[in-house]
């Protein structure tokens, strides 16, 4: 994929032509998590300030990148920070910004105080419910095993240093797994793994390892800043 430099002025005109007020809107997916072979696929999410339309989304061609775009309502977006929604968390903290207005700094300012143990327990759930899912079919794509491996990864980096990283090959060598870097360059090379079970492997002890976390980032319990945030949407909506 092209250095996100280049990118960038085609996506955010995906942006600015849409009819809806939009706060930001940022680049996820492939892109986000350092994934090889992203292809011309971009992912874009976003948020708009229209209470009319609770989702809104789109795909559409944008020079030689295909652009899938969905954007949720400020209201909506600010529910799902103050239960720790994992995606919603990467989606404003991704540093791969296209298009930013002030509310983008304001709401990252209100999501890092509601950061708790639940948004870790968030990717532990999703860690195993995917892990399920997959398991159950006859073959594991090479992709799915990257999509785990990041998965926990983002857990056990907010467990142990309370932030959200999102970027596997940063996350892999943070953490020195060696068998994940071995995944990222085998697909970096082929379009898929020729032998799925030592990464199986690699996911059976990251599992084990963020169901002992523990809490050493010392997180609260429980989602702080709830007021806060109503408080912020309520200024928002007035303006």
């Amino acid at each position: 994929m092209p250095a996100f430099a280049t990118m960038t002025a085609g996506l955010r005109d995906c942006v600015t032509r849409k009819p809806e007020q939009i706060l930001f809107a940022t680049a996820c997916g492939a892109l986000l998590y350092g994934f090889p072979r992203q292809g011309r696929y971009v992912e874009l999410r976003g948020v708009h300030a229209d209470p009319a339309a609770s989702t809104r989304e789109w795909r559409e061609t944008q020079a030689e990148w295909q652009v899938e775009w969905t954007s949720h309502e400020v209201g909506k977006f600010v529910r799902l920070l103050q239960v720790n929604n994992g995606s919603a968390y990467e989606q404003l903290f991704s540093p791969y910004a296209v298009y930013e207005t002030p509310a983008l700094a304001e709401l990252r300012e209100l999501a890092q105080g509601m950061v708790s143990q639940q948004l870790v327990v968030h990717y532990h759930a999703s860690f195993r419910r995917q892990l399920a899912a997959f398991l159950g079919q006859r073959e594991l794509p090479g992709r799915h095993l990257l999509y785990l491996c990041r998965m926990a990864l983002t857990g056990l980096h907010l467990a142990e240093r309370g932030e959200l990283l999102a970027d596997l090959p940063l996350l892999a060598r943070f953490h020195e797994r060696v068998a994940v870097l071995r995944l990222l360059d085998e697909l970096d090379q082929r379009p898929d793994v020729a032998d799925a079970a030592p990464y199986l492997r690699e996911l059976q002890a990251l599992g084990e390892q963020l169901a002992r976390r523990g809490n050493p980032a010392k997180l609260p319990e429980q989602v702080p800043g709830r007021d806060a945030a109503e408080a912020w949407l309520e200024r928002m909506r007035e303006r």
